[in-house]
């Protein structure tokens, strides 16, 4: 049972990475918006067995959000973990300071440790990197890396970056090609296992696209709910209720990442939609 939501709070990014499948849009939830959202959660998990302990803040690039503090408070006086995925690139020791006790685990996407795979993937150069992931560690949060693995990083170091980091977790995703630039990065289910295999050592959670598992529960830039990126925009929870809301989630909850895509392949009207969660729920 998934347990966590990532709400992504902006389209906005300072990298334009060839293998992102966010589209750079000027889409992003409001404030108002935001804690409407955290409210309903919490309502949701006070009538339902299908709790949703965490909320992950991504993006886009989240630290681009003006008012990143203001939810990350909100979301901390409802009692609910928060934690944060960014590019890095945008991380101080200033934001850290000021989010130690409101976040449990600072997430940095790292695609590339050399400069020249930074630029090949036109992905930004993260300054300090190594000592930023220490200073999370000292302030008593939690670290977590992501890595996309494709043509441009396959061969990279990463086992000695990770000796020298100590993250908590690591998450390895094989690149899924969402734009026609990246099809010529593309890696075989081998290669990646090969990758994944020379980092066994630290545990890592390994996401082929063969086999790819749908941890979080999603809302995007603009109130769609989902398991993926590939949204039917008739499930918009931004105006909804907070029953309906609940049973959206609960729905949501309990399918796989096949069935919730072949789902939404299909053109459902909103009524068909509602009484189709009525059916899935599990009280």
């Amino acid at each position: 049972m998934k347990s966590a939501i990532n709400f992504h709070l902006t389209d906005k990014c300072n990298s334009y990475c060839k293998h992102c499948f966010v589209k750079k849009e000027n889409n992003q939830l409001n404030i108002e918006n935001l804690k409407r959202l955290v409210d309903m959660l919490c309502y949701h998990n006070k009538i339902s067995n299908s709790i949703i302990e965490k909320i992950n803040l991504a993006g886009g690039e989240p630290l681009l959000y003006e008012n990143i503090l203001d939810i990350i408070n909100y979301i901390n006086l409802k009692n609910v973990q928060c934690s944060i995925i960014t590019n890095g690139t945008l991380l101080t020791k200033s934001f850290i300071d000021s989010v130690v006790g409101k976040l449990y685990m600072i997430g940095i996407s790292i695609d590339g440790i050399q400069d020249e795979t930074n630029i090949k993937l036109r992905r930004r150069i993260i300054k300090n990197i190594e000592e930023i992931c220490r200073y999370i560690k000292e302030k008593g949060m939690k670290l977590k890396i992501n890595v996309c693995v494709s043509r441009q990083n396959l061969n990279e170091n990463f086992y000695d970056f990770f000796q020298k980091i100590n993250p908590d977790r690591i998450k390895l995703l094989q690149m899924i090609p969402y734009r026609n630039e990246s099809k010529a990065d593309i890696i075989t289910v081998d290669e990646f296992n090969a990758f994944c295999n020379k980092l066994s050592r630290f545990n890592p959670v390994c996401e082929s696209n063969e086999f790819i598992t749908s941890e979080y529960l999603i809302i995007d830039s603009k109130g769609v709910m989902s398991l993926n990126n590939y949204h039917n925009s008739i499930n918009n929870v931004l105006s909804v209720s907070p029953d309906v809301f609940s049973k959206m989630a609960e729905f949501y909850l309990r399918l796989s990442y096949s069935e919730i895509s072949a789902l939404e392949q299909t053109k459902l009207d909103e009524k068909y939609y509602l009484s189709l969660i009525d059916v899935k729920t599990v009280t």
